[in-house]
């Protein structure tokens, strides 16, 4: 919810704007690929981690279909894709690995 309601942290919270933009976030947004795209513009594509909710939503797997369906429609590269898949989720747990 934070990309939609950007404006108003900004007014709101305007000392606290940028700690949002650390957040990492997934892409269980139920196959909106404008919803990712605005995801995507607002935390950047390295902060996008590929994630279902699953089994919640559609049972009994979740969203998964909905959800790769509109990561592949999103008009960004295939490298970009594949950070949002799997190597963004790699670099964190790696980032995380090392600080213990």
């Amino acid at each position: 919810m934070v990309p939609f309601f950007a404006g108003r942290i900004e007014n709101i919270l305007p000392t606290k704007k940028e700690e949002f933009k650390k957040f990492y976030v997934d892409t269980a947004i139920l196959g909106n690929s404008k919803a990712l795209e605005l995801t995507i513009d607002y935390f950047g594509i390295h902060h996008v981690l590929y994630g279902t909710d699953a089994p919640f939503g559609i049972m009994p797997n979740g969203a998964t279909k909905q959800i790769e369906q509109a990561i592949d429609n999103l008009p960004i590269s295939k490298e970009d894709k594949a950070k949002i898949y799997n190597h963004n989720i790699k670099i964190l747990i790696n980032n995380i690995e090392e600080s213990i």
